[in-house]
């Protein structure tokens, strides 16, 4: 979660329980998964302990990486 989105959760989260747009035990599902996919990607671990930590920003920000960034992201979308 980026620093932008959590502002927005943590400014209207209250505000959507109150409303029943959303519940706790959803969130807490929610923040679960996230955490859980976050662990198993190492982003709790040392740096030096993540393989792909390893990788330089040149090639995963190159301009091939970026076209299949975006066709993936095209790819994804749900009309």
């Amino acid at each position: 979660m980026n620093c932008e989105e959590a502002k927005a959760f943590i400014e209207n989260s209250d505000l959507a329980i109150k409303n029943g747009i959303i519940n706790e035990k959803d969130i807490n599902k929610s923040l679960a998964k996230l955490f859980k996919a976050r662990m198993r990607l190492g982003m709790f671990d040392p740096e030096k302990s993540v393989p792909f930590s390893k990788i330089p920003l040149s090639v995963v920000g190159s301009s091939e990486h970026l076209a299949l960034s975006l066709e993936a992201s095209e790819k994804s979308m749900v009309y």
